[in-house]
């Protein structure tokens, strides 16, 4: 029996929206990353910081409640020890007026909450996760698979790129909610959600700092390689050293104050931008804390630039959509 009429046809179906045909991708990919038993302790030991983070708010809401018999003994044994460790400043903040402490300190906890433990996390997840995303529809030519369907190229990026934003939201923007909600429902007062009502917004700032260049860049790397182990390679030189160089300039005297070298290092530069979305620095210095606490956050006192970070990364971000775009369209174009 002849076969004629071969080739691609008009699809005559019902189309869904773009928003369940990008959900299709990113579904097959979550299901497929899943797999992996290495990427499923990784987000158990991600969700780990919760158990210390958690009390530390409820400390901060239990002595920051001028409802509390502790805000008013003036003479008492906390405020000696907060006069002696915190400074005169936060004692008196603490004695005077306690829930003006809280933002700030709602605000340091949070900081280093996305800044050390969750930029870990997430940097590994990503080395996991992203890698295999395109590499391997590069390898064994999924394209012809993916394309021959109604689906453009925005929704094809923007289904892996929902992958691994799935799961960096899982270590960063996820856990942050939870510590939020957590910290609510266990303050002393209902005051708390008042005075941090910003915090939500500021936690999807951040979310978005960490997860988008990173998505972009991975993303990137794993469209110009078939073998997913390159692009994973990439991701964790590109983390490693940019890390050692940052480290070794900042304790260089001629370079340490240069606001250049923080974008050397990924982690750095989000953590730049985490501080000052948090406005950590500000708030801190306002509460008069003690030479010894100032010195324990000198960090924060980094003479780096928040605009020029999100400059560096707005230039990265952009530069790495331009290749990945190109490279995903390339087959397309034979």
């Amino acid at each position: 029996m002849p076969i004629f009429d071969v080739g691609y046809r008009h699809w005559e179906g019902k189309l869904r929206g773009p928003a369940l045909r990008l959900w299709s991708i990113s579904r097959n990919g979550i299901s497929l990353a899943w797999r992996s038993m290495i990427l499923r302790r990784i987000i158990l030991f991600g969700w780990m910081p919760l158990l210390y983070f958690a009390p530390v708010f409820f400390a901060i809401g239990y002595i920051t409640d001028p409802e509390r018999e502790i805000s008013q003994r003036y003479d008492s044994g906390w405020y000696n020890f907060a006069r002696g460790i915190m400074g005169p400043g936060v004692a008196d903040r603490l004695r005077d007026a306690p829930e003006s402490v809280r933002p700030a300190a709602w605000s340091l906890a949070f900081h280093y909450f996305f800044s050390w433990p969750q930029a870990i996390f997430t940097m590994l997840v990503v080395a996991i996760v992203g890698p295999a995303l395109i590499s391997q529809d590069v390898r064994s030519k999924a394209f012809l698979l993916y394309f021959s369907k109604p689906i453009t190229l925005g929704e094809y990026v923007a289904g892996k790129a929902g992958t691994l934003l799935f799961f960096i939201a899982l270590m960063t923007l996820f856990p942050a909610i939870v510590l939020y909600a957590v910290s609510i429902a266990f303050s002393p007062s209902a005051a708390a959600l008042i005075q941090t009502s910003g915090t939500l917004v500021h936690i999807l700032c951040v979310f978005l700092v960490m997860a988008v260049p990173s998505t972009l860049i991975v993303l990137c790397f794993s469209s110009m390689a078939k073998e997913p182990r390159y692009p994973q390679f990439g991701w964790i030189a590109l983390c490693l050293f940019g890390e050692m160089a940052y480290g070794l300039l900042s304790n260089m005297s001629g370079v340490a104050s240069s606001n250049w070298i923080c974008c050397l290092s990924l982690r750095k530069t989000v953590s730049v931008l985490t501080e000052s979305i948090f406005d950590v620095s500000n708030q801190v210095s306002a509460l008069g804390v003690s030479p010894s606490i100032q010195r324990t956050l000198r960090d924060l006192d980094s003479p780096y630039s928040p605009q020029l970070c999100v400059i560096w990364l707005a230039a990265v971000s952009a530069f790495c959509l331009m290749v990945l775009v190109r490279r995903i369209s390339a087959p397309i174009r034979l």
